[in-house]
């Protein structure tokens, strides 16, 4: 599952490692490296508390347009996931539009 900005890659990757970094209740971030637009994450549901590990790819699309993908696994092997992995997803993708919605301060501009 992924979504696609009109939006500059550096907004798009802050504020989704933004998100994974603390302002989403019970992501972590693991690991992340911006040249190769790739941020790890560890995640557990809210009922469940199982753990899933996501993985979001941050690029540009063939029209210059930042696209961000995510994979969601959950680590709880057979039992299944019941639709987890997927509201994680949706969860986050809906964070990202709502962050990345609001406007950002011109630097130096008071308000």
């Amino acid at each position: 599952m992924g979504r696609t900005y009109a939006i500059p890659f550096a907004q798009v990757w802050d504020a989704a490692l933004d998100l994974v970094r603390g302002e989403l209740p019970r992501w972590h971030a693991r690991w992340w490296d911006e040249e190769e637009g790739v941020i790890q994450a560890l995640t557990r549901g809210h009922l469940s508390r199982r753990a899933s590990d996501v993985v979001i790819r941050i690029g540009l699309d063939e029209l210059a347009q930042t696209r961000v993908d995510l994979r969601s696994t959950s680590r709880s092997g057979r039992l299944g996931d019941f639709g987890g992995n997927t509201r994680l997803i949706g969860a986050f993708i809906t964070a990202l539009d709502r962050k990345l919605a609001k406007p950002r301060p011109v630097p130096g501009e008071r308000r």
